[in-house]
């Protein structure tokens, strides 16, 4: 017991560590960095229109935000997919020793190896995301299926954990189904640049602000459901911890699959109206001049070349602003 403070100075220490470099080389905007080069400026400005166009910031539509279907559709699975990954990242050292008898030592390795598989996941499958949005299906296609995907599928590998007869076959289920949520990192997450580029840091503050609360309740709630009497038969101890966790993890699933639903009735790869800061819904007329806009991007994607052809696909042939 002695070692765990080391656990928190170092983990600490590397945190202030990557706060310094933050302040040597974070700025607020593109053209006021003094190391970035011109072409990835260039880039970043062509993907992400910004108040340089104008000279001025333009107001946050926060009446529009609060009132859009498809923010809330990002809240909502945003909330749903962190319920099931705090409840793993949280809970899953105290299933491990409880429910499945590792000790201290494998428990650590056993619990990070889901991460670890999570983690190299994420790039690849950003990629083929990408690939698929540039060559065979609209934004609002992929982001969705991508979410459904990162959602139905560790709900599944959940449900399979509580019923695992042996404790190896459950490490196997708990590895997919972490690194089986990896898709929704393409899916719903990154939905914040699809509906308002030029609003997308308030809308990721504001759905990670709200999907931060299952970090808080879910070790409660997973306590709660998994208490066990202290005067119980030791031989019985650990079936009755299986028979708890399991509960958690069907509440899990179930909240997994509620998120997945409501993001692909909901969800939307479409630029918003208020995407560029207007007060109200356009016109007919401003809605044709959308479209003209629409097509100068896409035809700029010839200027531009494969490698940034990220922007046109803010506004894909298939996708249609929301009006």
């Amino acid at each position: 017991g002695r070692y765990w403070p080391s656990v928190f100075y170092v983990f600490g220490s590397v945190g202030l560590v990557w706060c310094m470099f933050w302040f040597l080389l974070a700025a607020d905007s593109p053209s006021k960095h003094p190391r970035i080069h011109p072409d990835e400026r260039a880039y970043i400005e062509s993907c992400i229109e910004s108040e340089q166009e104008s000279g001025e910031p333009v107001p946050v539509p926060w009446r529009a935000i609060a009132t859009s279907v498809p923010q809330w559709a990002i809240i909502v699975a945003h909330f749903c997919n962190n319920w099931g990954f705090y409840t793993l990242l949280t809970c899953l050292p105290t299933f491990m020793e409880d429910a499945l008898g590792f000790k201290l030592v494998d428990n650590g390795l056993y619990s990070a190896l889901p991460y670890l598989v999570y983690g190299i996941l994420i790039p690849i499958i950003g990629r083929f995301a990408d690939y698929l949005r540039e060559n065979y299906f609209s934004t609002t296609a992929v982001r969705k299926s991508f979410t459904v995907v990162g959602m139905v599928f560790p709900a599944f590998f959940l449900v399979l954990v509580g019923y695992a007869q042996s404790s190896t076959l459950a490490v196997v289920y708990l590895i997919l189904a972490v690194s089986t949520v990896s898709p929704a990192n393409s899916g719903f997450n990154i939905n914040h640049l699809d509906i308002a580029p030029r609003f997308a840091g308030v809308l990721m503050g504001i759905s990670n602000m709200i999907a931060t609360v299952p970090g808080i309740i879910c070790p409660l709630i997973a306590n709660a459901m998994t208490e066990i009497p202290h005067d119980l038969n030791p031989e019985l101890k650990e079936e009755s911890a299986r028979s708890l966790w399991r509960n958690v993890f069907f509440l899990s699933a179930e909240v997994y699959i509620f998120g997945a639903i409501i993001f692909a009735v909901f969800g939307s790869g479409s630029p918003q109206w208020w995407a560029d800061g207007a007060a109200s819904p356009p016109s007919c007329e401003d809605s044709a001049s959308i479209q003209v806009k629409k097509r100068e991007a896409l035809e700029g994607r010839t200027q531009w070349g494969r490698a940034q052809s990220v922007t046109p696909l803010l506004y894909p042939t298939d996708d249609e602003p929301d009006i």
